[in-house]
Order: structure tokens, then sequence, then C-alpha cells
């Protein structure tokens, strides 16, 4: 279990400053990643939301976890975005490419909105 400023350091880092920099370089070089990080960004939001309203039972598991072994929530929470952002894995990429065939198959041509 890492110390609570530590935790929010990496957090800022990860999750906000690495993908405003790649966000960033991809706008200024107008690559096609530009969609990627637009894709990032709105996940960003809609996680917040989700985690605001429905955090509790997120949490929940982890509290049961925590009174067998160690609180991990926070760490999970980390090691999932940095899955996401790091550019050798690219999570996002991954996640934006099975939702929108699964929402192609469910709404047919909606999919390339996404």
């Amino acid at each position: 279990m890492l110390p609570n400023i530590l935790l929010s350091a990496l957090w800022t880092l990860v999750a906000v400053l690495l993908p405003l920099v790649q966000s960033l370089h991809a706008l200024q070089v107008g690559s096609p990643e530009r969609r990627l990080w637009l894709f990032y960004w709105q996940c960003f939001v809609a996680a917040f939301w989700i985690s605001h309203w429905l955090g509790w039972l997120i949490r929940l598991p982890f509290y049961v976890l925590g009174f067998i072994f160690v609180d991990i929530y926070e760490e999970a929470q980390l090691a999932l975005v940095f899955w996401l952002v790091f550019p050798r894995s690219l999570g996002i990429r991954t996640l934006q490419d099975q939702l929108s065939s699964r929402l192609g198959k469910a709404f047919g041509g909606v999919a390339s909105l996404a």
C-alpha cells in the first residue's frame, strides 16, 4: 500500500499529465491519434462521474478484500490508468476497438461515431 501523497502524485502524472502531453502532440502533428485521445478524455470524464455516483458500489469488493488482505483500491485504479495510457500497451486503443465493434454489432453504423 503506497502512501497517499505518492498515490496522488502518480495519479496526476499518469492519468492527467501523460495523456495531456500525448493529446497535445497528436493535435500539433495532426495525426489520427487525435480521435484516440479525445476518446480517452471522454472516458476520463465518464469514469469520474461514474465513480462519483457509484463509487460505493465499485469500492465494495475492495472493501471486503481490505478485511482479508490489504486495501488496494487506489493501486488498482492506478494500474488500470497506467495500462490505458502507457505507450507500449495503449489499452485505450483496445478499449476503443472493443467498444466500437460491440456498438457496431448492436446499432449498425452508429459505432463509427465513437
